[in-house]
């Protein structure tokens, strides 16, 4: 097996943060520029434990929220304790789209990852160390290979308000808004045409095409980088502190979306979009320092404090 295709998994980077260690580490630009996030249910008290504490190290790329299951039957299966889930809720599929004949809802506690994000912060801070960082655009898990299919549109047309997965198979298909961006993830599975086609027969008058979504990316990740406690393996927690995500408060939810508030009054006055900006703050933790100063150097450039806050954040993506 030629090693040089393989890119050093998520997992692999923590545990070489947490032990100091100098190595050569592979990085995979699509990987980390493409922008994959997913949301997954904790299923075991022990992944729920890693997964809190994966929070308190990147609380803007790892964090809690109530999802939703669409399934038929008992979910015993899904959960190995069975306090996780609860009965149907209200307010999760848009007012004209209902469940098919057998489906029912449940939610349960699950937490939201910006996986590209996680990695490129785990990145910056192995660079910044004694690591170093190859660039290879061939790279590829080889071992342990999960295809996971990203599919963005917008908001208007999601037919969910809320996080929700369909099982099918051996796979999980997310519908996932954020923003005014909606996404449709699938694990395991990359028949595009397959994953819509379900959504459509599960959630009656979704009206999902994938006509209507602009972006559509295939990516192999590891399998071990869905797992909470394979990122913990090895691991001291304490030690672990990972560029941008070293926040001056103690690491939550909703302490970012606080951060995010306060720091949009540096630019409320130049008609940013707030979404936009939190979205910002959440991508880029405390980097969003230097996004807006540098909004406020290309403004005279655009003579528009929306366009320049956008030109600034692509500047900042680019550079990384």
């Amino acid at each position: 097996m030629n090693t040089n295709s393989l890119y050093t998994p998520l997992c692999e980077m923590i545990r070489t943060i947490s032990l100091k260690e100098s190595k050569k580490i592979v990085i995979l630009p699509k990987l980390l520029k493409g922008g994959l996030r997913f949301v997954k249910f904790v299923k075991t008290k022990t992944e729920l434990s890693a997964a809190q504490t994966i929070h308190r190290i990147a609380p803007n790329l790892v964090y809690p929220e109530k999802a939703y299951i669409a399934a038929k039957g008992r979910l015993s299966a899904l959960f190995s304790f069975g306090s996780l889930a609860s009965k149907n809720q209200p307010d999760v599929l848009r007012n004209d789209v209902s469940l098919a004949e057998g489906f029912v809802l449940k939610s349960a506690q699950a937490y939201r990852v910006n996986y590209s994000r996680l990695m490129t912060a785990c990145a910056r801070t192995l660079a910044q160390g004694r690591c170093e960082l190859l660039d290879s655009a061939q790279a590829s898990p080889e071992v342990n290979s999960l295809p996971v299919v990203m599919l963005e549109g917008v908001l208007r047309g999601s037919p969910v308000k809320k996080s929700l997965m369909i099982p099918f198979n051996d796979a999980e298909i997310w519908l996932i808004n954020r923003g005014n961006s909606f996404y449709i993830i699938g694990i395991n599975i990359c028949d595009t045409h397959l994953i819509v086609d379900i959504v459509n027969s599960v959630l009656h008058h979704a009206g999902v095409y994938l006509k209507n979504f602009s972006k559509s990316i295939l990516f192999n990740i590891n399998k071990l980088d869905m797992f909470f406690e394979a990122w913990l393996k090895d691991v001291d927690a304490s030690s672990v502190s990972l560029d941008g995500c070293a926040f001056p408060f103690s690491p939550s939810a909703p302490d970012v979306i606080g951060y995010a508030d306060m720091k949009f009054d540096e630019v409320k006055r130049m008609d940013v979009d707030v979404t936009t900006f939190k979205n910002a703050v959440f991508d880029f933790g405390t980097h969003i320092d230097e996004i807006i100063e540098d909004t406020y150097n290309l403004y005279p450039e655009y003579h528009n404090g929306a366009k320049a806050f956008d030109a600034a954040v692509e500047r900042w993506k680019n550079a990384e």
